[in-house]
């Protein structure tokens, strides 16, 4: 399969990593900037790399004049992913995406008639749905181990470090809420298997470090049907000399029982704790990706999954941007 890059920002090495290892699978044909001047010369190294050598095009738009491109893998920053995404979709071509997907609801719509309309496959790159962790934990709930579920609590806290400049000005980051958050919001979707009702969300950019815009906390409660609770806590407040880069937690609270996920362990609990056996030969996300694409076959996120997802997540962010709740 032939596949495009538009973009070197995000999870770009999760998509090198799977071309190293089914080089007789995927071909890396062409490069594009997402916007003008982006420095692309590290994402061309590391496909140099491993053998591949794409063309570079300094507009996404001639790539798909002028190559034969099955996937079109989309690593922008937010401000500029709307545009390649919508353009690929529209020409057949699936899109493999960066979240966010967008920044804006406008944004959102336009790739949902564009996926509508062509029936090529969009999948946010929302890679914790391969997280042994995470999916035992899904496993459990739907296997009844902890009831109903009644309550979700959802975690991220990363390290700050030295951001990029985009990160400070929250017209091209999007905000950390559909940037960190759509991750989370993910979890309670898998967990749950509920629809989202409504939110009310709060962010703040306070004691960010000199990072302009970057809002460096934030807060979102849910309602989701069946009268499913739900909470996020985001930050950018990890101790610098922690052992990991992340601190990724999510407790599922039911009727006869509590899961919890940290450390990328599992736990069941009930009349004590147990660790429950974690999920075993776990596809890769784009190889999963990729056949749905070639064959039909589902991967672990739809199409309409990713766009609601993103849906879900702007939403919470224009609640804390209005400090109002927001009804989807």
């Amino acid at each position: 399969m032939n596949i495009a890059f538009i973009g070197d920002q995000g999870h770009t090495a999760l998509v090198i990593d799977t071309i190293q290892a089914h080089p007789q699978e995927f071909k890396a044909v062409a490069v594009a900037p997402a916007f003008p001047d982006e420095n692309m010369s590290g994402l061309i190294h590391s496909l140099n790399r491993i053998g591949q050598a794409p063309n570079f095009y300094s507009d996404f738009y001639d790539i798909l004049r002028k190559e034969n491109v099955d996937i079109c893998v989309n690593c922008a920053i937010p401000a500029y992913m709307a545009a390649p995404t919508v353009a690929f979709l529209s020409a057949g071509v699936s899109v493999f995406a960066e979240k966010p997907m967008a920044i804006s609801l406008e944004e959102l719509d336009q790739i949902e008639s564009a996926c509508r309309t062509s029936g090529a496959h969009v999948a946010a790159i929302l890679n914790y749905r391969y997280a042994p962790a995470f999916s035992t934990a899904y496993q459990a709930v739907a296997q009844g181990m902890i009831g109903q579920p009644r309550i979700i609590n959802a975690q991220k806290s990363y390290k700050l470090g030295n951001r990029p400049d985009y990160y400070k000005i929250q017209s091209l980051y999007g905000g950390t809420i559909p940037w960190v958050g759509v991750h989370a919001i993910d979890w309670i979707a898998c967990a749950s298997r509920e629809r989202f009702l409504q939110v009310q969300g709060f962010h703040s950019s306070m004691d960010n470090c000199n990072h302009g815009e970057l809002d460096v906390s934030a807060v979102c409660c849910f309602e989701l049907s069946n009268e499913v609770l739900a909470t996020v806590t985001l930050d950018y407040f990890r101790p610098q000399n922690a052992p990991t880069h992340a601190d990724d937690r999510l407790r599922i609270v039911g009727t006869q029982g509590i899961i919890e996920v940290q450390n990328g362990k599992t736990l069941l609990v009930k009349d004590n704790i147990q660790e429950l056996p974690l999920e075993s030969n776990v596809p890769s996300f784009f190889v999963d990706f990729a056949n749905q694409v070639k064959t039909g076959a589902p991967c672990r996120i739809s199409s309409s999954e990713s766009i609601e997802l993103m849906r879900v997540a702007i939403g919470a962010r224009i609640s804390a941007e209005q400090k109002e709740k927001f009804i989807y």
